[in-house]
């Protein structure tokens, strides 16, 4: 499921699949994985673009230079 942080993060069936719990869109969740199976190079580009996204912007490394510039900015 998504969130307001993987929305803003990464682009949903670019980088990333999501699916929202609400009774409404579960209904079409089996629909999507399905077109997810059947679209074998699609399915391998948004795995492959939500690798690059992560190591790019979501590593522990990322995460100490984030973490380093907020320390001296409120330092």
């Amino acid at each position: 499921e998504g969130t307001e942080y993987i929305d803003e993060e990464f682009t949903d069936g670019e980088d990333i699949e999501t699916f929202r719990l609400t009774d409404e869109d579960i209904a079409g969740i089996p629909s999507r994985l399905q077109q997810l199976l059947d679209d074998k190079d699609g399915t391998l580009q948004i795995a492959y673009n939500g690798m690059k996204r992560a190591l790019a912007d979501h590593t522990w490394d990322k995460r100490v230079e984030q973490f380093t510039e907020l320390f001296y900015i409120t330092n």
